[in-house]
């Protein structure tokens, strides 16, 4: 957390503690639920799965909080996934 040291704690008091219980709840949960997948699912069908919907969500999180996606980025990430799903396809025929 080195922003705490550069721009301060801020207003740390109007942080309710329910809110920090609560993110830490829905943290862990989604751990959890992971490492089920993990578990009942074969490594090539998680990593495929990870490999889109990870950065799809990071996009939908962005856009929600107003977060500039420039057509540059969009093309890399395209790019991306479709290098990790056709690697994994690859490999798997293989």
């Amino acid at each position: 957390m080195p922003f705490i040291f550069l721009f301060g704690p801020g207003d740390i008091a109007g942080i309710n503690l329910f809110f920090i219980v609560g993110i830490g709840i829905v943290t862990a949960l989604a751990y959890f639920f992971k490492i089920t997948a993990l578990e009942r699912l074969q490594a090539t069908i998680h990593s495929i799965i990870s490999s889109i919907f990870e950065p799809g969500t990071a996009i939908l999180i962005s856009v929600l909080i107003g977060e500039a996606l420039s057509l540059r980025l969009l093309i890399g990430g395209f790019f991306l996934i479709l290098a990790a799903v056709s690697v994994e396809l690859f490999v798997k025929n293989k």
